[in-house]
């Protein structure tokens, strides 16, 4: 025990949760992004609307693999826990187990100064500020991040197909990691095809097959419910360009220098470093080979506006971790040419690099810009359903049924026992206010206007959205 509490993982790891967790009980309800809010009403709607609703959980912008582990979790944690804390949290969660990995994934390279390096290379991959504000956000980065995580891990560990296979799973978090699976089974092709390996020829075709059967699978799922052959291509991210506005080529650059510089100097200085050194480490040019080529596309498709791209720096979390190592190489590098002559003098070092992460997350001070509580959000987004309590109020006897996710989450409707389907409405005997949304609960629940012809209209609001009443 005491040699695992003087562990710099065990002791960076923690920091770094004692310092997210802090974050977010002192914010508690606020999140950087309407995105969270719409993600955890996403996950509502699933469990609101069952069956029909399970095809959400293939839905493009909500993404599968972030859908599908908090849909099990909003089933099975209890509805006292307030959702926005938990996702963050459990969010926390996957971003230091993405820390994890690649350290673990690159530590066999530390050859000196082992527990300097390592406290460096620790708090560099725990306080930059990029992935911290993911970490502490409600959103899918940080679910894809750890698996790319993993995926580069088990590459330093020689398991090529297994990398594939969790490396695919990454799209299922961020569809733009098709790049990096892309690059992935080239570079892992051709390094098992240099190999003196006997069924190397049989790896390859796995290693292909692994890497594309996530997305493979997903498509075929929303071609099978949609008719859409290309259903990734064609039901996803609109392609009308520069939706949310342009950038330049050197937009994301700009963006690290200025969130975070010490991350961005380690990073260019570890590709110096690989070419002089480590090109013949598979690994480490998987890394190189995918960090640039991710950054020169984003750059590109930002600067040409492709694809509904709105030049976030959260778009590189899942990536980041490929970044990192490279990264690391530099710390390593520094750190081995030194010589610590005097007792202590090799904490000097890590307590500067601590001062300088804590500097960058300086903008993380201020108080998040949308609130997630139950009686308030952006209000272009709920101001109707923000209202409903109001109008239904003298019906408070009245179960109120309802296929969107906004009226349980905003009515504070907790226990699923209480929550009632719309498409009970179909049954004219059934009693009860009615929240209808034409083009929503036509093909969600099967109703319609005619549906509530023998009910009392209450109220509209914008956005087409009727509440009735049968008594």
């Amino acid at each position: 025990m005491a040699r695992l509490l003087k562990s710099p993982l065990v002791i960076i790891i923690t920091l770094g949760f004692l310092v997210r967790l802090g974050y977010l009980l002192h914010f508690f309800e606020y999140g950087w992004e309407p995105d969270s809010y719409s993600h955890i009403l996403d996950v509502y709607n699933i469990g609101l609307n069952m069956p029909e609703s399970l095809w959400g959980l293939i839905s493009i912008w909500s993404k599968p693999l972030y859908t599908t582990f908090f849909f099990v979790v909003d089933l099975i944690a209890p509805m006292s826990v307030p959702r926005l804390f938990l996702f963050q949290l459990l969010n926390t969660m996957w971003s230091l187990g993405a820390i994890i990995f690649i350290y673990k994934a690159f530590e066999p390279l530390i050859i000196k100064n082992k527990t300097t390096a390592a406290v460096i290379i620790l708090l560099v991959a725990a306080m930059s500020y990029v992935p911290f504000r993911a970490s502490v956000s409600a959103l899918t980065e940080p679910i894809g991040a750890f698996c790319s995580a993993w995926s580069i891990y088990l590459i330093s560990r020689q398991r090529f197909i297994w990398s594939s296979l969790v490396l695919g799973v990454c799209v299922l978090a961020r569809i733009d990691m098709g790049l990096p699976c892309v690059v992935h089974a080239i570079v892992v092709s051709l390094h098992l095809l240099k190999s003196a390996r006997p069924q190397r020829i049989r790896e390859i075709c796995l290693v292909v097959v692994a890497t594309f059967l996530p997305a493979f699978l997903w498509n075929a799922i929303g071609f099978y419910h949609t008719g859409a052959l290309l259903f990734l291509f064609t039901k996803g991210y609109p392609t009308t360009a520069g939706m949310y506005g342009y950038g330049t080529l050197t937009h994301y650059l700009d963006l690290f220098w200025t969130l975070d510089p010490v991350f961005l100097v380690c990073f260019l200085l570890g590709i110096v470093i690989w070419f002089a050194k480590f090109r013949d480490n598979l690994m480490l040019s998987l890394c190189l080979y995918v960090s640039t080529s991710y950054f020169i596309v984003m750059s590109v498709l930002w600067y040409k506006g492709s694809f509904a791209l709105a030049g976030l720096g959260r778009y590189y979390v899942v990536v980041l971790p490929y970044f990192f190592i490279i990264a690391f190489l530099s710390i390593k590098f520094i750190v081995e040419q030194v010589t610590f002559r005097k007792k202590y003098t090799h904490l000097i070092a890590p307590a500067l690099i601590l001062i300088a992460m804590l500097g960058t997350l300086k903008p993380l001070v201020r108080k998040p810009k949308w609130k997630f509580n139950q009686w308030t959000a952006p209000a272009t987004l709920i101001e109707p359903y923000h209202k409903i309590k109001d109008h239904i109020s003298e019906f408070k006897d009245a179960p109120i049924h309802s296929d969107r996710p906004e009226i349980p989450y905003y009515l504070n409707i907790r226990e699923r026992s209480e929550r009632r389907a719309l498409k009970d409405a179909r049954n004219l005997n059934i009693k009860g206010v009615f929240v209808y949304v034409p083009g929503w609960s036509d093909g969600l629940s099967k109703v319609s206007h005619d549906t509530f012809k023998n009910a009392r209209k209450i109220a509209s609001y914008p956005g087409n959205i009727n509440i009735y009443i049968r008594e």
